[in-house]
């Protein structure tokens, strides 16, 4: 999303980001009763706030929180916000069922936005927010602006786990497709991720595991050595 004509971003040494997590929609069953117990962690990468979540909704798909948060920020221009959705578990670790990433460099100044965002690494699912950039932002923007902003994060695909799948499904509904012999370049490209994230051909991924990939390796040693025996 491009800058408007005369419009300026205005930075701040310590930048405040208030993020009104709203509702979850059509979110995937994580549970084997169907449903899920749905809540929302919010990380920025900086490390200059600290990690904040939602109350737990018990038992649906379409959980409503209308929970508040600030948190303050390192770097408005290149830190992404990862607004996490899981599922909790009271015995063992909680499910992550979608995650949206938020770029706080294209938020007007001081105005709330409402967004409806399609969630990554899941087959679907959208949260609902209200943000604001309550000290930092674009500054002189025509007044649409607000509304091609919201038009423009409900617009983004939601990432698959195997990175540009769901992007490329859309692409290719639409007949647009990216040059032969080029890559399609995601909003995020030169862009910071909290821990667990990194940025690929411009999207944001989840990284797997330290779990997960010692038993993808011990998974791989088992089968070299079945050849073997």
């Amino acid at each position: 999303m491009p800058l408007p004509a005369g419009a300026s971003f205005v930075s701040a040494p310590i930048a405040h980001l208030q993020i009104r997590v709203i509702s979850g929609r059509n979110l995937i069953a994580a549970d084997v009763g169907g449903t899920s117990d749905p809540f929302v962690k919010i990380r920025s990468p900086s490390g200059a706030s600290k990690e904040v979540k939602t109350k737990v909704q018990n038992k649906t798909l379409n959980p409503v929180w209308n929970e508040t948060f600030v948190i303050t920020l390192g770097n408005a221009v290149h830190d992404l916000v990862l607004v996490e959705v899981y599922d909790h578990d009271k015995i063992g670790s909680n499910d992550c069922i979608g995650f949206v990433a938020i770029d706080p460099s294209k938020l007007p100044f001081g105005q709330e936005v409402l967004t409806d965002e399609n969630l990554s690494w899941v087959p679907h699912g959208e949260v609902k927010l209200a943000i604001t950039a309550q000290n930092f932002g674009i500054q002189y923007h025509p007044p649409q602006y607000l509304n091609d902003y919201s038009i423009y994060r409900n617009s983004l695909p939601g990432m698959s786990k195997k990175g540009l799948e769901k992007s490329k499904k859309k692409e290719k509904k639409s007949g647009h497709k990216a040059a032969k012999g080029t890559k399609a370049s995601g909003p995020y490209t030169g862009k910071a991720c909290p821990p667990g994230y990194s940025i690929k051909n411009g999207w944001v991924k989840k990284d797997k595991s330290a779990a997960s990939q010692a038993g993808k390796e011990i998974g791989k040693g088992l089968k070299k050595l079945g050849k073997l025996l």
